[in-house]
């Protein structure tokens, strides 16, 4: 799996709401390339937004990073 360390060049965007109680995963714990909700402790795996652990079973968005000139740019719908 990929790392998320920046310091690798690895970078990766998400909705910012748990798909399962849309409760924000900026408090979550992050393992590896999964995020952990800090309500229900369902997973989820940051690069491609595919939930590993229930009660999470919908797929949070994910959407394309580009880094250059050391600026981070994340594609919007």
């Amino acid at each position: 799996m990929p790392s998320i360390d920046p310091q690798e060049g690895d970078f990766y965007a998400t909705d910012g709401y748990c798909t399962h109680e849309k409760v924000h995963l900026e408090g979550g714990l992050v393992m590896g390339s999964t995020i952990e909700c800090p309500k229900h402790n369902g997973r989820f795996d940051i690069a491609t937004g595919e939930p590993v652990r229930k009660p999470a079973c919908k797929a949070l968005q994910t959407y394309p990073v580009k880094v250059q000139n050391d600026k981070v740019y994340i594609q919007l719908d």
